[in-house]
Protein backbone atom coordinates (compact mmCIF):
# COMPACT_ATOMS: atom_id res chain seq x y z
CA UNK A 1 0.00 0.00 0.00
CA UNK A 2 1.13 3.52 -0.73
CA UNK A 3 1.76 5.97 2.07
CA UNK A 4 -0.69 8.89 1.82
CA UNK A 5 0.23 11.82 4.08
CA UNK A 6 -2.52 13.83 5.74
CA UNK A 7 -1.97 17.51 6.49
CA UNK A 8 -4.32 19.31 8.86
CA UNK A 9 -3.99 23.10 8.94
CA UNK A 10 -5.59 25.42 11.43
CA UNK A 11 -4.26 28.67 9.95
CA UNK A 12 -5.45 29.60 6.46
CA UNK A 13 -2.44 31.91 5.87
CA UNK A 14 -0.06 28.93 5.55
CA UNK A 15 0.91 27.69 2.10
CA UNK A 16 1.83 24.06 1.75
CA UNK A 17 3.53 22.61 -1.28
CA UNK A 18 3.09 18.90 -1.81
CA UNK A 19 5.37 17.09 -4.24
CA UNK A 20 4.79 13.75 -5.83
CA UNK A 21 7.49 11.50 -4.42
CA UNK A 22 6.72 8.70 -6.84
CA UNK A 23 9.71 9.58 -9.01
CA UNK A 24 11.98 9.73 -5.97
CA UNK A 25 10.81 6.32 -4.84
CA UNK A 26 11.52 5.02 -8.35
CA UNK A 27 14.96 6.63 -8.27
CA UNK A 28 15.66 5.01 -4.89
CA UNK A 29 14.64 1.63 -6.29
CA UNK A 30 16.91 2.11 -9.29
CA UNK A 31 19.70 3.19 -6.95
CA UNK A 32 19.33 -0.01 -4.94
CA UNK A 33 19.57 -2.04 -8.16
CA UNK A 34 22.73 -0.19 -9.19
CA UNK A 35 24.42 -0.49 -5.80
CA UNK A 36 26.04 -3.90 -6.50
CA UNK A 37 27.20 -2.62 -9.90
CA UNK A 38 28.85 0.33 -8.17
CA UNK A 39 30.42 -1.98 -5.60
CA UNK A 40 31.96 -3.97 -8.46
CA UNK A 41 33.16 -0.87 -10.29
CA UNK A 42 34.50 1.06 -7.30
CA UNK A 43 35.88 -1.84 -5.23
CA UNK A 44 35.66 0.26 -2.07
CA UNK A 45 35.63 -1.44 1.34
CA UNK A 46 36.40 -4.88 -0.05
CA UNK A 47 37.01 -7.53 2.58
CA UNK A 48 38.21 -10.57 0.63
CA UNK A 49 40.28 -11.55 -2.37
CA UNK A 50 39.71 -14.07 -5.12
CA UNK A 51 42.92 -15.20 -6.76
CA UNK A 52 43.40 -16.88 -10.11
CA UNK A 53 46.99 -17.51 -11.04
CA UNK A 54 48.75 -14.17 -10.70
CA UNK A 55 45.46 -12.22 -10.90
CA UNK A 56 43.75 -10.91 -7.78
CA UNK A 57 40.19 -9.63 -7.58
CA UNK A 58 39.16 -7.61 -4.53
CA UNK A 59 35.59 -8.50 -3.55
CA UNK A 60 32.98 -8.22 -0.82
CA UNK A 61 32.21 -11.34 1.22
CA UNK A 62 28.52 -10.45 1.46
CA UNK A 63 28.15 -10.26 -2.32
CA UNK A 64 29.99 -13.53 -2.94
CA UNK A 65 28.04 -15.29 -0.18
CA UNK A 66 24.75 -14.13 -1.70
CA UNK A 67 25.81 -15.26 -5.19
CA UNK A 68 27.04 -18.75 -4.26
CA UNK A 69 26.21 -21.15 -1.43
CA UNK A 70 29.65 -22.71 -1.94
CA UNK A 71 31.40 -19.38 -1.45
CA UNK A 72 29.17 -18.64 1.52
CA UNK A 73 30.15 -21.89 3.21
CA UNK A 74 33.84 -21.31 2.54
CA UNK A 75 33.75 -17.72 3.80
CA UNK A 76 31.71 -18.26 6.95
CA UNK A 77 33.15 -21.54 8.20
CA UNK A 78 36.33 -22.50 9.94
CA UNK A 79 37.97 -23.18 6.57
CA UNK A 80 41.22 -21.46 5.67
CA UNK A 81 39.28 -19.32 3.13
CA UNK A 82 37.27 -17.72 5.91
CA UNK A 83 40.25 -16.98 8.12
CA UNK A 84 42.41 -15.63 5.29
CA UNK A 85 39.47 -13.98 3.46
CA UNK A 86 40.86 -15.48 0.28
CA UNK A 87 39.37 -17.79 -2.34
CA UNK A 88 41.62 -19.42 -4.90
CA UNK A 89 40.43 -20.55 -8.34
CA UNK A 90 43.48 -21.69 -10.25
CA UNK A 91 42.05 -24.07 -12.83
CA UNK A 92 40.20 -21.47 -14.92
CA UNK A 93 41.39 -18.56 -17.01
CA UNK A 94 41.45 -15.26 -15.06
CA UNK A 95 39.13 -13.69 -17.65
CA UNK A 96 36.51 -16.36 -16.96
CA UNK A 97 36.87 -15.94 -13.19
CA UNK A 98 36.52 -12.17 -13.53
CA UNK A 99 33.41 -12.57 -15.72
CA UNK A 100 31.79 -14.85 -13.10
CA UNK A 101 32.70 -12.46 -10.27
CA UNK A 102 31.27 -9.56 -12.23
CA UNK A 103 28.10 -11.60 -12.71
CA UNK A 104 27.91 -12.11 -8.94
CA UNK A 105 27.66 -8.34 -8.57
CA UNK A 106 25.76 -7.26 -11.67
CA UNK A 107 23.78 -10.30 -12.88
CA UNK A 108 25.25 -9.58 -16.30
CA UNK A 109 27.66 -11.85 -18.11
CA UNK A 110 29.98 -11.13 -20.99
CA UNK A 111 30.56 -14.60 -22.37
CA UNK A 112 34.15 -15.49 -22.84
CA UNK A 113 33.15 -19.06 -23.69
CA UNK A 114 29.76 -20.19 -22.39
CA UNK A 115 30.80 -23.82 -21.90
CA UNK A 116 33.78 -22.79 -19.76
CA UNK A 117 31.70 -20.33 -17.74
CA UNK A 118 29.12 -23.10 -17.30
CA UNK A 119 31.74 -25.27 -15.60
CA UNK A 120 32.64 -22.56 -13.10
CA UNK A 121 29.00 -21.61 -12.48
CA UNK A 122 28.15 -25.26 -11.87
CA UNK A 123 31.06 -25.72 -9.45
CA UNK A 124 29.92 -22.75 -7.35
CA UNK A 125 26.20 -23.60 -7.57
CA UNK A 126 25.18 -20.43 -9.41
CA UNK A 127 21.99 -21.80 -10.98
CA UNK A 128 20.90 -18.65 -12.82
CA UNK A 129 24.30 -18.38 -14.44
CA UNK A 130 24.20 -22.09 -15.36
CA UNK A 131 20.85 -21.43 -17.05
CA UNK A 132 22.23 -18.40 -18.94
CA UNK A 133 25.23 -20.41 -20.14
CA UNK A 134 23.12 -23.35 -21.28
CA UNK A 135 20.76 -21.00 -23.12
CA UNK A 136 23.68 -19.16 -24.73
CA UNK A 137 25.11 -22.46 -25.94
CA UNK A 138 21.73 -23.51 -27.31
CA UNK A 139 21.38 -20.25 -29.25
CA UNK A 140 24.82 -20.60 -30.80
CA UNK A 141 24.78 -24.16 -32.15
CA UNK A 142 26.75 -24.51 -35.38
CA UNK A 143 28.30 -27.41 -37.27
CA UNK A 144 31.67 -26.38 -35.83
CA UNK A 145 30.57 -26.55 -32.19
CA UNK A 146 27.65 -29.02 -32.10
CA UNK A 147 29.75 -31.88 -30.71
CA UNK A 148 31.41 -29.66 -28.11
CA UNK A 149 28.04 -28.35 -26.95
CA UNK A 150 26.62 -31.89 -26.81
CA UNK A 151 29.60 -33.01 -24.75
CA UNK A 152 29.40 -30.06 -22.34
CA UNK A 153 25.65 -30.34 -21.84
CA UNK A 154 26.06 -34.07 -21.30
CA UNK A 155 28.64 -33.51 -18.55
CA UNK A 156 26.21 -31.28 -16.62
CA UNK A 157 22.99 -33.04 -17.66
CA UNK A 158 21.98 -33.75 -14.06
CA UNK A 159 21.78 -30.03 -13.29
CA UNK A 160 18.17 -28.87 -13.42
CA UNK A 161 18.90 -25.89 -15.68
CA UNK A 162 20.90 -27.96 -18.17
CA UNK A 163 18.27 -30.69 -18.16
CA UNK A 164 15.74 -28.07 -19.29
CA UNK A 165 17.67 -27.25 -22.48
CA UNK A 166 18.76 -30.78 -23.40
CA UNK A 167 15.48 -31.66 -25.21
CA UNK A 168 15.64 -28.41 -27.17
CA UNK A 169 19.27 -29.11 -28.12
CA UNK A 170 18.30 -32.58 -29.39
CA UNK A 171 15.46 -30.98 -31.36
CA UNK A 172 17.80 -28.45 -32.97
CA UNK A 173 20.32 -31.15 -33.92
CA UNK A 174 17.58 -33.50 -35.12
CA UNK A 175 16.03 -30.90 -37.44
CA UNK A 176 19.27 -30.03 -39.21
CA UNK A 177 21.05 -32.94 -40.94
CA UNK A 178 24.28 -30.94 -41.28
CA UNK A 179 24.39 -30.31 -37.51
CA UNK A 180 23.64 -33.96 -36.79
CA UNK A 181 26.34 -35.08 -39.22
CA UNK A 182 28.92 -32.66 -37.78
CA UNK A 183 28.13 -33.71 -34.21
CA UNK A 184 28.25 -37.42 -35.00
CA UNK A 185 31.54 -37.18 -36.92
CA UNK A 186 33.25 -35.62 -33.90
CA UNK A 187 32.14 -38.26 -31.40
CA UNK A 188 35.03 -40.27 -30.02
CA UNK A 189 34.87 -44.00 -30.49
CA UNK A 190 34.70 -45.89 -27.21
CA UNK A 191 35.87 -49.48 -26.98
CA UNK A 192 35.28 -51.81 -24.08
Amino acid sequence: ANYMPCVIMSNSDVTVQIEDLGASQHDASEGRKLMPVRLWQDRLFTDCTVTCGSSEFRCHRAVLAKASAVWRTALESSFRESHDAKLSIDDFDPGVVEAVLKYAYTCEIEFVDADVVLGLAHRYEMSRLVALCAQQMLEGVTAANAAKIASTLNVYREHQEVAKVWPKFKEIIGQDPSLMDAAMRQVKVWHD
